[in-house]
């Protein structure tokens, strides 16, 4: 004769889970850390590593800020913002070339150092005057982001805000592109603070950080380039409503946006960001 089995025992034979075992503290823990979700097989960012973060990343204060400043950050603060930096999806808007290209970067250490990881803004070399180029994404929300209408440099002497240059500078030629002169240097970067200059009020400092673009921080042997609005006697020469596309703005190697959008975004981007322009 068959036995009868209590439900009751039934159900908790069922439910019961096991011990769990008791983790040996000599043994090295096994990394169980999994690719982010986001990057899907075919993605072709599937393929692009995500390195850990350098242990030799240097730890000092940022170039001075405004509000929420490094100065004290210390290195553990600055490891885990570098990694959740390098945690991220690759934006569908970007090339993998140019993802790539902004981990190694985020890997390496810079001065000033690497110390916020709620943006990364990115200059798309590759599009044209008339496409909002200038973007700035959020890693803290699943990389979204916002695009805007900015400036490149341009060889020679161009005169700001007087009429329009040549069309043929609607995409930056191989002649504008260097870490001299008016140029627009291509390269990472790291944002420095937010300070005043003698001609279009407030600016965010940055920090050419590579080899492309190691001139190009203040001090370094060229003209100071910066993130800055563009007004001109009063009168916006970039309004991010109002974009001729066969009329391009060119600077002299600094990134002009809309005064508006600059004052929106600086406080984001200022004081220890990653800033990258790439072709």
């Amino acid at each position: 004769k068959a036995e009868t089995q209590d439900p009751k025992k039934a159900h908790f034979a069922q439910t019961e889970k096991p011990t769990p075992a008791i983790a040996d503290p000599k043994k090295k823990p096994q990394d169980k850390r999994a690719p982010p979700a986001s990057w899907h097989p075919g993605d072709p960012a599937s393929s692009v590593p995500v390195p850990s973060p350098s242990p030799n990343r240097k730890s000092e204060a940022a170039v001075g800020c405004t509000g929420n400043c490094p100065g004290s950050t210390g290195s553990s603060t600055l490891q885990a913002n570098v990694a959740a930096l390098l945690n991220i999806t690759k934006p569908a808007n970007m090339r993998a070339d140019q993802w790539q290209h902004i981990v190694n970067f985020i890997n390496q250490p810079h001065n000033p150092p690497i110390s916020k990881d709620n943006v990364i803004t990115f200059v798309d070399m590759s599009k044209p005057w008339g496409d909002p180029r200038f973007i700035v994404y959020d890693p803290k929300n699943g990389m979204k982001y916002q695009s805007f209408h900015t400036t490149m440099g341009q060889d020679g002497n161009p005169k700001d805000g007087e009429g329009p240059p040549a069309k043929d500078v609607i995409y930056a030629r191989p002649q504008d592109i260097g870490d001299t002169g008016n140029k627009t240097a291509k390269g990472c970067y790291v944002t420095g603070k937010i300070e005043p200059g003698p001609k279009y009020g407030l600016h965010v400092q940055i920090y050419g950080e590579e080899s492309t673009n190691k001139n190009s921080a203040p001090g370094r042997g060229r003209p100071d380039v910066f993130i800055h609005g563009w007004k001109e006697d009063g009168k916006k020469v970039i309004d991010e409503n109002n974009i001729d596309p066969t009329r391009p703005r060119v600077s002299k190697g600094c990134f002009a946006l809309d005064p508006d959008v600059f004052n929106s975004i600086k406080d984001t981007i200022q004081g220890g960001s990653v800033f990258c322009v790439l072709p």
